[in-house]
């Protein structure tokens, strides 16, 4: 009688953890995965979240300021490995497309300006890079970003600031048809 109840005990325990489980992913899926109920590879699908943020010199920044023009929001960390892979190539395109009409935004998830700055640091610099740092995450989130780094190319739709097309995961900026594709769809806005 005392081994059936132990057997019962131990499938209600397996049985509890496994709908624990089931609930757990559904959680995750449901707050980490929104382009899958939101279309983001339709143009003009997702509308901007607008934020602000500061700068290395305490000056804050804001989204709205910039609208009208097409926007790189590039989202990194320092102590990511593929951002730390990816951004010298990412800084090479900032470079070779410094004539587009393109303002280009780094948003740091680093704790503090000197650990961003270890990836990042002011002599590498472009005029047309402005640098951000979003310590809590939140501009991140309300992106739906979570796989760093993370790349969203925005543009003016119907007078609205709209993600035009996302990158997941680092990218290979030196490859001649990714800046051909970021020429082209701003020629088309």
């Amino acid at each position: 009688m005392r081994r059936e109840r132990q057997k019962n005990h131990q499938i209600w325990l397996w049985a509890g953890l496994g709908v624990f489980l089931a609930a757990l992913a559904l959680g995750y899926f449901l707050r980490i995965k929104p382009s899958v109920r939101e279309n983001e590879n339709a143009v003009g699908a997702r509308k901007a979240y607008h934020f602000e943020l500061k700068d290395s010199h305490e000056r804050v920044h804001s989204l709205s300021e910039l609208k009208g023009r097409a926007i790189i929001l590039h989202f990194w960390a320092s102590w990511c490995p593929p951002c730390s892979e990816e951004l010298p190539a990412w800084l090479r395109l900032v470079k070779k497309m410094s004539e587009s009409p393109i303002d280009w935004v780094a948003v740091s998830l680093d704790q503090s300006w000197p650990d961003a700055e270890k990836l990042l640091p002011r002599s590498q610099m472009s005029p047309h890079l402005l640098s951000l740092l979003d310590v809590s995450s939140k501009v991140a989130e309300q992106y739906g970003s979570f796989q760093y780094p993370e790349t969203y190319l925005l543009g003016p739709v119907n007078s609205e600031l709209r993600i035009l097309k996302k990158w997941v995961g680092p990218q290979d900026w030196d490859n001649p048809e990714m800046k051909i594709f970021i020429e082209k769809f701003i020629a088309e806005l």
